[in-house]
């Protein structure tokens, strides 16, 4: 399965974009939770599926760090959008179809990149 995952060499000099929000890929997200605590998050990628049923979607997959800015060993994944301003939007993906899709896609992604050792860097495949 292919996909439409960023292929970002982590340096934005000279850069024709890793996508519709490059910036973003390097960057942290604070998310706050149901129970207004926070957490921050490491953004992995922002990506997009294959399927044409979510044609024009894009999702983002989010490492949440510890207090200590240790990776724990959840991601996060949303539907990714932006605001106007330029700002990050998450929304969750309410449909299990649609987040299975994606979480297949992810998974996909995590076998066959450098994604492996950021989401996971005491058991990432090389």
């Amino acid at each position: 399965m292919s996909n439409n995952a960023t292929n970002c060499s982590g340096s934005c000099d000279g850069c024709s974009g890793c996508g519709p929000s490059p910036s973003i890929l390097h960057n942290q997200i604070e998310l706050t939770l149901q129970d207004d605590s926070t957490v921050t998050c490491d953004v992995l990628t922002v990506f997009s599926l294959d399927d044409p049923a979510y044609a024009g979607k894009q999702y983002i997959a989010l490492l949440p760090l510890g207090e200590n800015g240790e990776a724990k060993d959840d991601i996060y994944l949303f539907i990714f959008a932006l605001t106007e301003n330029g700002d990050p939007l998450l929304s969750n993906i309410e449909d299990e179809v649609e987040y299975e899709a994606c979480a297949d896609t992810f998974r996909d992604m995590l076998r066959s990149s450098s994604l492996a050792a950021a989401a996971d860097p005491e058991n990432a495949e090389g």
